[in-house]
């Protein structure tokens, strides 16, 4: 039987510590928000 998968995301370390800074202070463009704002507004978005 096949060994199932777990999805998620796994950092360590500095990776870690750069996600979380970017998650408090982003850094995209404009057409980028406009794009994320679309994509979260989708019929059917899962939320976990």
């Amino acid at each position: 039987m096949a060994k199932k998968i777990d999805i998620g995301l796994d950092l360590h370390g500095q990776d870690a510590l750069d996600f979380f800074e970017y998650m408090e202070h982003p850094t995209y463009t404009p057409a980028a928000h406009e794009c994320m704002k679309a994509a979260l507004a989708l019929p059917g978005r899962k939320t976990e």
